[in-house]
């Protein structure tokens, strides 16, 4: 059973084509507040755009009390695609990935190190389909988490939408100064 205030990390990023891309991170406990933010810049298809991440992540003050990290979509930003099963394992954390597609099925991840098991779900949180692929936990473990860090009648959890909210504002200000 995961307790109400479980720390979730949400990750986003703004829309669109940039040479640096902000990577929002929000802690939330549960749906209840916010408890951090985590910021870092990364570079599209670098050969480590996610080193910094990684970083940014595991040195955070609250990493020890993450119970799982959820993005906001499949490719955070145009040119930045994040093989989950490879996040999983650089993080040490369970992944959930926020999809589109409602194929239900388990694919094996090629990562050299140590093969993750991805898999496809689609389930019901407040009355609402929500469609993720997941590492590094289980249907019943991932539902358990859409419902502590939903809100009311929402299918995307908290730190996801507020993460979106600040990586939205970044992308217009960003526009704004140049």
């Amino acid at each position: 059973m995961i307790k109400k205030e479980a720390r979730i990390l949400g990750l986003a990023a703004p829309k669109g084509r940039q040479k640096q891309i902000p990577v929002i991170g929000i802690v939330y406990r549960g749906n209840l507040w916010l408890d951090a933010i985590i910021v870092c810049q990364s570079i599209p298809n670098g050969p480590e755009h996610l080193q910094d991440l990684v970083k940014a992540i595991v040195r955070s003050k609250q990493y020890p009390q993450i119970h799982a990290v959820i993005l906001s979509r499949e490719d955070l930003a145009p040119g930045l695609q994040i093989d989950i099963s490879d996040f999983s394992r650089r993080i040490n954390l369970p992944v959930i990935c926020i999809t589109e597609r409602t194929a239900c099925r388990k694919i094996a991840s090629q990562s050299t190190k140590e093969v993750r098991q991805v898999e496809h779900l689609s389930f019901k949180v407040s009355g609402k389909v929500a469609n993720v692929k997941i590492v590094g936990l289980n249907r019943e473990e991932a539902q358990e988490i859409f419902q502590v860090a939903c809100a009311n009648d929402q299918r995307i959890p908290e730190a996801v939408r507020v993460a979106e909210i600040i990586a939205n504002q970044s992308r217009q200000l960003s526009f704004s100064t140049t």
